[in-house]
């Protein structure tokens, strides 16, 4: 009887304790999202400890293949971005899926690159860089002091709503436009708008610049002065199809970010899709303080509040990832 009895403790004591957890783990979902992630399975955050060597998992296939079939039903073409030259004119540029322009073709690994403050110290650059395919997200700043962490390639880089609309008011008075040189003209300007020139001087030619978001006219209406007075000759990538709307339709999440709106295409785009970057916390699992953005320890975001539903994106990013759709990849430093 005794011995049955200290059984019946441990298991009431095994209960308790794993009731306590789920409900901890559903306030947290309810809350902010952050307990329910950070309890989760994902763990990079924390150096690897698997192997004295970074060791990248391994991908399912078949899940691939299936989901690429669920986003080209949604996208309605194989082939969702239309990518022009610089030797293009704006005049002859017609985006429709029988164009025949450039389009990239499927790449064999790809990185899409947030700009969380994870990324610091995270040691990722040199894997980044060995990606076939590398997006970053929304004229974010690469090389130099942070090349160690996220790496100096670029493939594609995204740019925004807000910055297109910043990037069109710098050029809007016609005064700012009858400077002599560009030193001269970027002297007239306000900062940003110097700042956002560095960033785009950052793309060669053959880099791809693309609002994700559509309002690709915003950009048709600075880029010949772009390339005249800064000579910036990147291209630019134009969506066949609304990336947003296709976005909301196959995740169900609202306002879809940059970064989870760009996924969509990159399914097509990718045979192997590694994250990196993406980590919508204040705090890492060492309760170490996280910036909103690597390059920036000025920006700030509510992550529970804002437009995007962040956490809830990353939670749906892991899943993904635990089904083996995609890799998520925040350090990639070796431990023993």
């Amino acid at each position: 009887m005794i011995f049955v009895r200290s059984i019946d403790y441990k298991v009431i004591t095994c209960i308790g304790v794993t009731v306590s957890l789920m409900v901890y783990m559903y306030i947290g979902m309810i809350w902010n999202d952050g307990p329910l992630v950070l309890l989760s399975y994902h763990m990079d955050a924390i150096p690897y400890r698997r192997a004295p060597i970074f060791v990248k998992s391994t991908l399912n296939n078949t899940v691939i293949q299936m989901l690429r079939k669920k986003v080209g039903k949604k996208l309605k073409s194989k082939k969702p971005i239309q990518i022009f030259h610089s030797t293009v004119n704006l005049q002859d540029i017609k985006v429709n899926k029988t164009s025949e322009s450039e389009i990239s073709e499927r790449a064999k690994s790809c990185a899409l690159v947030g700009n969380s403050g994870i990324l610091l110290n995270s040691g990722c650059g040199d894997l980044i860089d060995e990606s076939e395919l590398v997006v970053r997200m929304n004229l974010a700043k690469i090389g130099q002091e942070y090349s160690s962490d996220v790496g100096s390639k670029v493939s594609y880089m995204t740019i925004n709503w807000e910055q297109l609309g910043r990037l069109k008011s710098c050029f809007t008075k016609k005064k700012k436009r009858k400077a002599s040189s560009a030193s001269e003209l970027l002297k007239r300007l306000p900062a940003v708008c110097g700042t956002m020139i560095d960033r785009l001087g950052l793309l060669s030619n053959d880099t791809v610049l693309w609002p994700s978001r559509g309002h690709a006219d915003m950009i048709f209406r600075v880029l010949p002065l772009l390339r005249k007075q800064f000579h910036l000759n990147f291209s630019l990538g134009i969506n066949s199809h609304s990336l947003k709307d296709a976005a909301y339709r196959l995740w169900h999440l609202r306002a879809p970010s940059s970064g989870l709106t760009v996924l969509a295409p990159m399914i097509q785009l990718c045979d192997e899709i590694s994250l990196f970057g993406f980590y919508p916390f204040y705090t890492d699992p060492y309760n170490r303080t996280i910036l909103h953005h690597y390059y920036d320890p000025e920006a700030r975001m509510n992550y529970t509040t804002n437009f995007h539903n962040m956490p809830g994106e990353y939670r749906f990013l892991l899943d993904l990832e635990n089904k083996g759709a995609i890799r998520i990849i925040n350090n990639c430093t070796p431990t023993y």
